[in-house]
């Protein structure tokens, strides 16, 4: 946001508005910041509400209490005042800032979801206007330098978490392909009631998907392992090296770049 120190100061040179000066303090307070944050949050919990009543009663085309609707109203009534006192007290240096303008875009797409809620009741349409509506619990992090530093640091290992997951993918290849060759001809293993293990071992995409359950989402590793294990005790190199590869290589080379960037 633009300082309002800064605005302050150019309010009063150029015309000298005392109302517009005191709009400006009040703004940049941290009392106001508190308020608007508590008003997003109460906004926050109205969706939780509407969201588990939408959950209840699915198939049926529009079953939200008016309770909500109401509130959703209010809250968008009030939202658009706090963007439109902006506007007003900045002036066209309200422009200038990212995180006003992303307030000003977050106001237009409540209005947009509260008229197509009335002319329509394609859920598809709705639901993506009710999820954009997410997007103002970022306004918080604003308010906050420490949660704001976090943000950014997040954000900036976007990079980083993209082209890990394509070495992850790379990997999972690697390995699928090593297994389904080497693991799939053999017989006779006994599973028990586990048909996936059977079916995970017949192409390499079933094979990347095991994997991940099993080395990624640390679900059941032994499940599909342990069997082929007790079978060809070979197979254990195989098991044995995707796993350690994967889960304490990759993992944690990807961890580590993770942090220096989040500390750059």
């Amino acid at each position: 946001r633009p300082s309002a120190n800064i605005l302050v100061g150019a309010a009063a040179v150029e015309d000298d508005d005392s109302f517009r000066v005191r709009l400006l303090v009040l703004l940049d307070s941290s009392r106001f910041d508190s308020l608007v944050g508590i008003v997003i949050f109460c906004s926050m919990i109205c969706m939780v509400f509407e969201t588990n009543t939408k959950a209840a009663c699915t198939g049926q085309e529009d079953c939200r209490a008016e309770w909500l609707t109401g509130a959703n109203s209010m809250f968008q009534v009030l939202f658009s005042i706090e963007c439109a006192v902006r506007i007003f007290a900045y002036r066209w240096n309200f422009f200038l800032s990212r995180w006003n303008v992303f307030d000003m875009l977050l106001v237009i797409l409540g209005f947009v979801d509260l008229i197509i809620s009335e002319i329509s009741s394609s859920g598809n349409v709705l639901r993506s206007f009710r999820i954009a509506r997410l997007l103002r619990v970022s306004r918080v992090l604003s308010f906050f330098p420490e949660m704001y530093l976090m943000l950014r640091g997040f954000v900036g290992t976007f990079k980083t978490m993209f082209w890990g997951m394509v070495m992850i993918a790379g990997f999972l290849f690697v390995w699928s392909v090593l297994t389904v060759e080497v693991i799939g001809p053999i017989e006779g293993i006994d599973y028990g009631t586990n048909d996936w293990c059977q079916e995970s071992f017949t192409s390499v995409q079933m094979c990347m998907l095991m994997f991940f359950q099993t080395v990624f989402a640390v679900d059941s590793w032994g499940a599909c392992a342990t069997p082929i294990i007790k079978v060809e005790w070979w197979s254990v190199i195989i098991f044995g090296g995707a796993l350690v590869t994967m889960q304490l290589g990759l993992t944690n080379l990807l961890l580590s770049v993770i942090m220096e960037r989040a500390s750059q």
